[in-house]
């Protein structure tokens, strides 16, 4: 029995979406989602997502960000982790050997840490780890690792405006000298215009890490096709 499975039955809820018992996310709703694993593109970083934000995605991640249900994490994983992630990290360099795969989940800042106690990011971050352990045969070689920490506050990202998303988080975040040396995969439950990403790879740069892409549980399309 899965990990998230075994949530469901020791732990049992309700639906995000229709309110119904036993589990957080049920098979009905989850077989409603318009699951279409795609690769996604952001400042030149090739990237990966396993739906287009639409209102059932916005209650799902509002649920597993603003209301503490943190077991939706799993769902999200194995809605991303199946061939075509496989295929994607292929050609990014891994094939479940050798150097390891670092899944480095975005920061958050120290007030909405404060508020939900604990980070989104990080928590899809481990629960991708466990999946691509469980049914992509990573084993040992892949890893979720916090290193990266907001250290300037920012303006709330939803509520600008794309053309000042990337200077508003320019210089906010730090990276820990742990990664020196290291390939990492970002992870995150969204992206719209990758300002996150950027920065993120910014700082990582700075410590001598080499982002190598990003995943992400959801895409929010871009009005402009230029995607910046």
């Amino acid at each position: 029995m899965g990990f998230e499975r075994l949530l469901d039955v020791v732990l049992p809820s309700t639906c995000s979406l229709c309110g119904k018992p036993p589990s957080m996310l049920c098979e009905a709703c989850l077989g409603s989602l318009n699951l279409t694993c795609h690769r996604v593109e952001r400042f030149g970083m090739l990237g990966f997502a396993a739906t287009e934000f639409d209102a059932q995605v916005s209650k799902l991640v509002s649920a597993f960000k603003e209301h503490s249900r943190r077991a939706l994490a799993g769902k999200f994983a194995a809605a991303i982790a199946g061939p075509a992630f496989n295929d994607y990290l292929h050609e990014l360099g891994f094939a479940g050997q050798g150097q390891p795969l670092l899944l480095v989940g975005a920061p958050s800042s120290a007030k909405s840490l404060r508020k939900r106690g604990y980070l989104p990011a990080h928590e899809l971050a481990r629960a991708l780890e466990r999946r691509l352990k469980a049914t992509l045969g990573y084993s040992t070689h892949v890893r979720a690792l916090e290193g990266l920490s907001v250290v300037r506050s920012a303006r709330d990202q939803a509520g600008l405006p794309a053309n000042e998303r990337a200077s508003n988080l320019t210089q906010s975040m730090v990276a820990s000298a742990t990664l020196k040396g290291q390939r990492v995969l970002l992870v995150d439950d969204i992206v719209t215009t990758g300002s996150t990403m950027v920065e993120a790879q910014r700082a990582l740069a700075e410590i001598g890490a080499v982002v190598v892409g990003f995943v992400v549980f959801s895409e929010t399309l871009l009005k402009s096709s230029a995607r910046s």
